[in-house]
Order: structure tokens, then C-alpha cells, then sequence
């Protein structure tokens, strides 16, 4: 480059990185940059004003990249899995189970692609086979720090999950089971729901009337859990009944508030995992 003129005097000259090219004279040892911003820079000192001073920069064409997003449910077969990215101008995609969406000729650079939330899946780990990127589950984001020429496979690893669903039903029949055309859906009972030890509950109540398996069934908690996670679901016995009995072979547990109440618990087996429903059952007889 041709600076012109100038009198005598120290002077630094920086060059403004461009995207896809990499600075090889005069680097980035030669002078440090005055704004601090680690441009590549060169110092000139000139003792006599001249007619004209030059200096080089150079630069070559750095090589692009790739980049790879795979998918990985858990049990296998997951779809629907959304993505968000922004790697060029396919920055939304997705992608079922085993598929991988591949980025060709990428910029070196940091990018970053983000998973949709989905109901049925939770996001169980973000793993990239680089050790400048990473994932961050609770963000639901991987962080890609992509140089020159390099290859980048981020898997996002997903986890089926069930939910957890309550039959409640006033045992009229003193039968100790679900009698279909005999027990009534009882309403208006409360339930609190433990997860892996947590001291916070999730509370429902009944809302079911009526007469049989599917009014009982009527109990849509939304509390959603997965492989080996331990549920106890507690039971706040209404006025004017007695606890009867838990069904569904699920076993007693251990109130997690210690206020005596009803509850059952379950480690989350795979079968149920694959069925998507958790499911507890609670009888009660009327007062006399």
C-alpha cells in the first residue's frame, strides 16, 4: 500500500480482518494494536519527511470447513426434532433419529445451533468431537468455534419421556379393584407428585365424574419423566373417605413430607418409558 507523505514521526498501520482470509505479514507479533482489538499491525518509524513510505500486508484465502449435526434418540425412532442455527442460509432444519445435517464450505468462525423443546423427548446431552466447541443442555444450544479447514460433529442426544397419569376412583364395591361398571371417578382430590427426591411437589386435583376406567382415567397430570427417574405420587385423602388401596402394582413408598399420607413410588422401568404412561392408582371408600 502506498501511505503518501509524512513527516517524521512513529506510525502504526492496522488492517481490519475479513472473513475467510488470514494475515501471514506482517501477523499478529509484529506491533500491538492501539484499540486493542488484535489486529495485525505494522510500526514505521520515520526520521525525515519522504515522498512516499509503503508497507505490505499479506493475506491468503483460508480454507473452508464443515460442519455436522446429528440426531440420537434414546429409545430409537424419535422425530420431529427442530433446529435453529446460524451457519449460513439453512439456519432452520430438522431431523429424526440416526439423520445429520451437514454444512459444507463454512467460514472458519463461532456458530451456534439451538434445538427446539419438545413434549415427548427431553435433551439428554450435546457432545461435538472438538475440543474448542461445546454444548450446553440447559440452553439447548451447541457452540461450534470452527478454524480453518476443520470438520466439527456436534450430536444432540435425546431421551424419551412418559407422563404421569392418575386413576382416582372411590372403591364402591369394597371389591379391593377397579370394578369398570361398579367404582365411580372420583373429583376433587388432590395429588402431589415427587421427582428424583424433589421437596417441591407438583399438585393436581381430580376433576373426573362419571362411571368406569375411562372417566377415572381422566387425570392428565402434564409431569413428565423418564428412564430411572424415581416418582412418588402422595395422595391428600378428601373429608368423609378412608384411603382404600393403590392399584396398578405400582408399590408404597415413604411420604417424602412425612404427613402420613397415601403414596406410591416407582423407579421409571423402560417398558413404561416406551409406553409413554406412568400411571398410579388411588381407591377410597366412603365413610360410613
Amino acid at each position: 500500500a502506498d501511505l503518501g507523505s509524512h513527516p517524521a514521526g512513529t506510525y502504526t498501520w492496522c488492517e481490519t480482518p475479513q472473513a475467510g482470509w488470514e494475515n501471514t505479514l506482517p501477523g499478529t507479533s509484529t506491533a500491538s494494536d492501539p484499540a486493542g482489538l488484535g489486529r495485525p499491525c505494522t510500526t514505521r518509524i520515520i526520521t525525515n519527511t519522504v515522498t512516499n513510505t509503503s508497507t505490505n500486508f499479506w493475506n491468503y484465502e483460508e480454507p473452508l470447513g464443515t460442519i455436522i449435526i446429528q440426531k440420537v434418540s434414546e429409545p430409537a425412532g424419535g422425530t420431529g426434532f427442530g433446529f435453529t442455527g446460524n451457519i449460513g442460509m439453512a439456519n432452520v432444519f430438522s431431523l429424526e433419529d440416526g439423520q445429520s445435517k451437514t454444512f459444507t464450505d463454512v467460514p472458519s468462525g463461532s456458530y451456534s445451533i439451538t434445538e427446539d423443546i419438545t413434549t415427548v423427548f427431553t435433551l439428554a446431552a450435546i457432545s461435538c468431537d472438538d475440543a474448542n466447541s461445546s454444548g450446553n443442555v440447559p440452553t439447548r444450544t451447541a457452540t461450534i468455534n470452527l478454524e480453518a479447514g476443520e470438520t466439527v460433529t456436534c450430536t444432540f442426544t435425546n431421551s424419551k419421556t412418559s407422563e404421569v397419569e392418575i386413576v382416582k376412583f372411590a372403591d364402591s364395591d369394597n371389591s379391593n379393584g377397579f370394578t369398570p361398571n361398579g367404582d365411580e371417578a372420583l373429583a376433587g382430590v388432590e395429588f402431589d407428585i415427587y421427582v428424583n427426591g424433589s421437596s417441591t411437589a407438583t399438585r393436581v386435583v381430580s376433576t373426573a365424574t362419571g362411571t368406569g376406567i375411562a372417566a377415572a382415567l381422566a387425570i392428565k397430570t402434564g409431569v413428565r419423566v423418564g428412564l430411572n427417574d424415581v416418582v412418588i405420587v402422595c395422595e391428600n385423602v378428601p373429608a368423609n373417605y378412608s384411603f382404600d388401596f393403590i392399584t396398578f402394582t405400582i408399590a408404597t413408598a415413604t411420604d417424602p413430607e412425612s404427613l402420613g399420607r397415601p403414596c406410591a413410588g416407582i423407579t421409571v422401568p423402560q417398558a413404561l418409558v416406551n409406553s409413554g404412561v406412568v400411571r398410579f392408582g388411588f381407591a377410597n371408600t366412603l365413610n360410613p
